[in-house]
């Protein structure tokens, strides 16, 4: 890495700087392709969800009023 680093006009230690950014943006490319959430799988927590706390609210309606 020190030769490429040299070859592009930096100095010779940011080569390995350059080397672990690299593998940085890499490693957050496949993170990001890889563990992409499927929108069919949100949606149906989402709708889980609001069913769950949808009795909870009707309850608190005839409670408090």
């Amino acid at each position: 890495m020190i030769d490429f680093a040299l070859f592009i006009g930096v100095p010779s230690l940011a080569g390995l700087f350059i080397l672990s950014a690299t593998a940085f943006i890499l490693a957050g490319i496949v993170l990001f392709i890889m563990f992409c959430p499927d929108p069919l799988d949100i949606s149906k927590k989402i709708l889980a969800y609001k069913k769950k706390f949808e009795k909870t609210k009707s309850m608190e309606k005839e409670i408090f009023c």
